[in-house]
């Protein structure tokens, strides 16, 4: 924890140069990781080339077209599409390819101050349709050294998913019917990067999108998979407008490195009344999404196809649970449900904290809002689960450090209870890991009224490290019924409260 990695930010001189590429307009032309973490990250510091940049409004905005200049002009290595600070607009998906970065005007400042929100407020600006859960893309499982660095995301998601057998292609490329028949993953790329970004409003407004979509998407289902069109009951009834649960504001997946870092993820300031599950004129709940998912969120139904069940993933059956060199760190992320921060990832295989770093980040999950409804459909009871949880873990080997969180559960209107759950930090089976050689160091989950830090009916809790942490209520484990109870050789001191279950 006391590295280099989490000191002060470097000050680097931001030079502003007329690109030789023939563009009339001043670009940026520096590297925004250097000047921001000096040489700690070498596969981010060489990802394109920083100097080739093509500017987006000699395009009119239009984002292909500026891509297409950049794979023509700046040869292999790649380069970066720059959009001038003000506001751009799109009505699809940007479909990212590889050796791209988008860029807009730089903003160095941070995306937090200790608990607080920082004064991150990039001036370049992408607005996206409201609701619609668009934003910049890619399924391609090549996908290798890509960035969105200083852009002002505005209903706007970040969307570098892996891609997954079985979930089919295009059409079958969006939201729930995208991996609703994944199997495995065919390969999410390498080098990725989300650096210094604000985003905000990324929501889906249907609690329950049909698999499939659209009747065409139901015609090459009925091609490609006969036997499962016949048993799909496809419901075009409309839905409520709620939030879809997966909604995701940054997700971002890769098989070797990546680094989300110094983003900002504010309230929504949008206002708008929808009536569920009995419930009338209630505001929608346009924060009710995941905030940052690396690597963990959309693997969900590919898990119980491969990992044999709770606790039984491993690095031979389901290897996407451990990729190497994910980065999660100095980000500020509000919630007013699901999980702050999400994540999955390995290390060398022996010593805890080589794997996922998850770092100096702050989950505020708000507090004194009601959970009208989970799903959509009906309301919701004290038996209920939002989740409302500030960091969430699959993988071996994770540091988690220095990081702080405000967590708070959700009232159940027109009675006393409140939703279950609301953990500061969790590492749980389902369909995932057991816990294996992390190290949970310094983190304080204080802030609100929930937040307890445990490990929870895994059924191996071994060679662990949890130092100077603090949570509501606990620290440690909690088992269950046999066979989650197993544990050695952890580590557990100097927390408050005193460890519990190890």
């Amino acid at each position: 924890p006391n590295a280099p990695m989490f000191g002060l930010w470097q000050a680097v001189v931001f030079a502003v140069a007329l690109v030789d590429w023939g563009h009339s307009s001043s670009v940026p032309t520096d590297n925004p990781v250097v000047h921001m973490y000096g040489p700690t990250y070498g596969w981010a510091n060489n990802m394109v080339n920083w100097t080739c940049v093509v500017d987006a409004s000699k395009h009119h905005g239009d984002f292909n077209k500026a891509q297409k200049e950049v794979q023509s002009t700046c040869g292999k290595m790649g380069g970066v599409v720059y959009y001038p600070a003000g506001e751009w607009k799109f009505n699809s998906n940007l479909e990212i390819q590889s050796n791209v970065v988008i860029r807009g005007e730089p903003d160095y400042s941070p995306a937090k101050h200790g608990t607080k929100p920082g004064n991150l407020n990039p001036k370049t600006k992408f607005l996206c349709p409201k609701m619609k859960h668009m934003g910049i893309f890619s399924t391609d499982k090549d996908l290798n050294n890509v960035g969105v660095v200083n852009i002002y995301l505005k209903g706007c998601a970040v969307m570098l998913w892996p891609s997954l057998e079985g979930g089919g292609s295009p059409p079958f490329q969006h939201f729930k019917s995208y991996w609703f028949f994944a199997k495995s993953t065919n390969g999410a790329g390498s080098n990725k990067l989300v650096l210094g970004n604000v985003v905000q409003d990324v929501t889906l407004s249907d609690p329950d999108p049909p698999v499939p979509e659209t009747e065409e998407q139901m015609e090459t289902l009925r091609r490609l998979h006969p036997t499962a069109a016949a048993a799909l009951n496809v419901s075009r009834s409309k839905n409520a407008l709620w939030p879809w649960s997966f909604s995701t504001a940054i997700a971002v997946y890769s098989n070797n490195n990546s680094l989300i870092a110094n983003n900002r993820l504010p309230p929504s300031d949008l206002h708008q009344k929808t009536s569920v599950a009995g419930f009338h004129n209630i505001p929608y709940p346009f924060d009710n999404r995941y905030g940052i998912d690396a690597g963990q969120i959309i693997y969900g139904g590919v898990w119980g196809h491969t990992s044999g069940g709770p606790c039984k993933a491993t690095s031979k059956n389901s290897p996407y649970f451990f990729d190497r060199g994910q980065v999660v760190r100095d980000n500020w992320v509000y919630q007013n449900g699901r999980v702050g921060v999400s994540w999955t990832g390995g290390g060398d295989g022996k010593t805890p904290g080589t794997g996922t770093v998850i770092a100096n980040n702050h989950v505020k999950v708000a507090a004194n809002t009601y959970c009208y409804s989970v799903n959509g459909k009906t309301a919701a009871t004290g038996h209920d689960t939002n989740e409302n949880r500030g960091y969430n873990q699959q993988g071996f080997e994770n540091l988690v450090a220095n990081n702080t969180g405000d967590i708070n559960k959700q009232k159940i209107p027109k009675t006393h209870y409140t939703t279950v759950d609301g953990e500061g930090i969790l590492h749980q089976c389902s369909s995932g890991t057991n816990g294996l050689r992390n190290l949970w160091s310094d983190n304080d989950l204080t802030y609100g009224s929930s937040g307890p830090v445990w490990y929870y009916n895994l059924i191996h809790t071994d060679n662990n490290v949890l130092v100077r942490n603090k949570g509501i209520k606990i620290v440690g484990a909690v088992y269950g019924k046999s066979p989650y109870n197993e544990h050695h050789g952890n580590k557990c001191h100097d927390n408050k409260p005193k460890c519990t279950g190890f």
